[in-house]
Formats: structure tokens, C-alpha cells, sequence
């Protein structure tokens, strides 16, 4: 660090630091322990700035090498007494702000991790068998909040990850409602992976029927999923030389197994909270088909709009929608090479789709 940038800091900003304390200051520790050595000293520190050429050129080689000390300083554990010799109690109140007291809470404050919450990510991080457990662990968390998920299906999927939602053994240990752990249809204890995957009592399986013939005629061969796959589902999955993955077909995949988990978790809590898990109402094929199509289409409109101009940096590559959306598209051959200029309701996805699917 240059000496006059040290002057700086210690002259003009150590009071205003010390009346905070230290609280988001970068390097705190190294400062804190340095003011107490100077403060020990018995004669007056001064900094001087050099005056010629040749006294500049030894001041840039002499920072060079108090810069190297520095970065070495800074792998060097500080000892205790360098620091706790001159400390002062915390930040000043008549000068403490609600952020600055935020940031000394969250930087003191050791949330202990939630066991639900890292057998999750373990089961998810064996899924994608991937070694570097730490850097994918931030991976996983940062994937559920890809661009191209929906702000509530981000939400779902955090909430997932923590185990959050009150389902399952959640209502075993609560007197008079245990019976809520109980997927009613099916006769077993209730958990996400059953209710979006192995339970039918709302047509998932046609639902999923449905996703999976989507992205087969976009050329993915997947014959099923799993519930690490719907977690990790912002993560782009490794690609040999042999058959690279587009980040279109990826993007497509993202958009119809993360919407289709989602309207999924809809129809579930429809059919248990607002109809009480009436055993004589249950969703009709017909209509839990025309949610799926209308879902999806909305994705694809919202992805036409976000094409236009107006939107200024938010707007969306034509290109990657463009390629995201082909092969799936009703009558493509008939529509325009460039398709997001044509009015909305002339371009949805190929309901042939559905074709053998039994309405019952």
C-alpha cells in the first residue's frame, strides 16, 4: 500500500471508521492491528511524499515491496494481542445508521445450517456427480435463480431446496392434524418428490408426459426426471465434443420442466387447500392439459414481447427465442422466418402433443 494512500487512511478516514466499528471496512483487521502498533509508539510517525524522479522511482520500488508484504501480511494470522490491545466496544450510537448496524449483525450473526437443508444439497450434489462439492454447492443456489426461471418458480425452487414447505412428516408431530401428512389418494406419507413426481392424484403423469414429448422434438432423448433434476434444472448439464448441448435447447429445457413442476404444486394445493382434499373432486384431464398448454404458450408470448425494442437493455436476443421456440411450434413451415412479428395467437405450441393422450 502507498504510503501517502496510508496517510489518507489513517489521517482523514480512521475516526469516522472507529465510530462505526470497523463495520464493513475492508481489511479491518490488518488496520486495527497496524493503528495499535502506531499508537504504541513513542515518537511521532510522519509520511513523507517524494520530490523528485529519481525518489519517485525508489518510491514505486519500495511500494512494490511493501505490496508483496502486504499480500503476505494478509495470509498471516494476526495474534490476538495486536488487535485486543487497543479495541474499541463497537460503533458509536450517535453515529450508527440502520445499514451500518444491518451489516454488523449479519457479519457477526453465524446462522447454524439447516440439517433438511444440506441433505438436500447433498442428494443434489450427488445427482450431478460432480467432485467440487463447495464450488457447487454456490452453483446450485445461484442456479435457482437463473434468468430464464419465473420470480415465483425462483421462489419454489428455494423453498425446496430449504425444505420449507409444510407438507409430509411437517404435521406428524402436531396433535389433531396428522392426518395432514398424508397423501390421501395414494395411502403414504406426503413429501415434494411424491406430490410432483410419483403421485398422479392430479395428472402428473400426463403432465410430465407432456414435458418429455416437448423436449423430444426439440432432440433430447431423457425418458424421466427426478426431483434432483428439477432442483438442479438451472444448472447447464456437461456436454462431450461428441453431442454439445445449444443453450437454446437447454434454455427450452429449463422453461417447460421448471413451469411444468410449478403448475404442478398449483394444482396440488388447489385440490388440498381450496377444495379441502375432497376424495369426490378431482381435476379433470381435459382441464389440467389446457393449464399446461396455456402455461407454456405464456412463455413463449412473454418471450415474443420481450423482443421488442422498448424494453432497452432488458430486451431479449431475437435470435435465442427464435431458436429456443422452433420444432415445437404448431404448422411451423407455414409460419414467417422470423416469427415474433406475427400477431400473438398464431404462433403456440403443436398440439399434436396430446394426440393419443386418453381424456378419459
Amino acid at each position: 500500500m502507498e504510503s501517502n494512500i496510508l496517510a489518507k487512511i489513517l489521517i482523514d478516514r480512521l475516526p469516522e471508521w472507529e465510530d462505526r466499528g470497523w463495520i464493513g471496512i475492508s481489511g479491518a483487521t490488518y488496520l486495527r492491528a497496524l493503528v495499535n502498533r502506531l499508537r504504541q509508539r513513542c515518537a511521532v510517525t510522519t509520511f513523507r511524499t517524494p520530490a523528485s524522479q529519481e525518489e519517485q522511482s525508489l518510491r514505486n520500488d519500495i511500494s512494490d515491496r511493501l505490496q508483496t508484504r502486504w499480500a503476505r501480511a494478509q495470509q498471516i494470522p494476526v495474534p490476538p494481542t495486536e488487535v485486543s490491545a487497543f479495541k474499541l466496544s463497537g460503533a458509536r450510537v450517535a453515529v450508527l445508521t440502520q445499514q451500518i448496524a444491518y451489516k454488523g449483525i449479519r457479519a457477526h450473526a453465524r446462522t447454524p445450517k439447516r440439517p433438511s437443508t444440506m441433505r438436500t444439497i447433498s442428494s443434489v450434489l450427488t445427482h450431478v456427480q460432480n467432485k467440487e462439492e463447495a464450488a457447487l454447492e454456490a452453483l446450485i443456489w445461484r442456479s435457482g435463480r437463473h434468468k430464464d426461471l419465473a420470480r415465483p418458480i425462483a421462489d419454489f425452487l428455494w423453498k425446496n431446496l430449504h425444505k420449507a414447505y409444510k407438507v409430509g412428516t411437517y404435521w406428524s408431530h402436531i396433535p389433531n392434524y396428522e392426518d395432514r401428512a398424508e397423501c390421501k389418494p395414494c395411502g403414504v406419507t406426503e413429501n415434494m418428490d411424491h406430490i410432483l413426481l410419483k403421485c398422479n392424484a392430479d395428472h402428473q403423469d400426463t403432465l410430465w408426459r407432456l414435458t418429455l414429448r416437448l423436449l423430444h422434438k426439440k432432440g433430447f432423448t431423457r425418458t424421466s426426471l427426478s426431483y434432483e433434476d428439477i432442483l438442479s434444472i438451472g444448472l447447464s448439464p456437461k456436454s462431450n465434443k461428441n453431442s454439445p448441448i445449444r443453450e437454446p435447447h437447454l434454455r427450452l429445457r429449463r422453461i417447460a420442466v421448471s413451469e411444468t413442476a410449478y403448475l404442478i404444486w398449483k394444482l396440488r394445493c388447489e385440490r388440498v387447500i381450496r377444495h379441502e382434499d375432497d376424495p369426490e373432486w378431482r381435476h379433470n384431464i381435459q382441464s389440467v392439459i389446457a393449464k399446461w398448454f396455456y402455461t407454456i404458450n405464456r412463455r413463449l408470448r412473454l418471450d415474443i414481447w420481450s423482443t421488442k425494442r422498448r424494453f432497452g437493455r432488458l430486451q431479449r436476443n431475437k435470435n435465442l427465442v427464435l431458436a429456443t421456440w422452433t420444432k415445437v411450434l404448431e404448422d411451423e413451415l407455414a409460419l414467417p422466418e422470423d416469427w415474433t412479428t406475427v400477431h400473438r395467437f398464431l404462433v403456440g405450441i403443436d398440439p399434436e402433443l396430446c394426440s393419443d393422450i386418453d381424456p378419459g
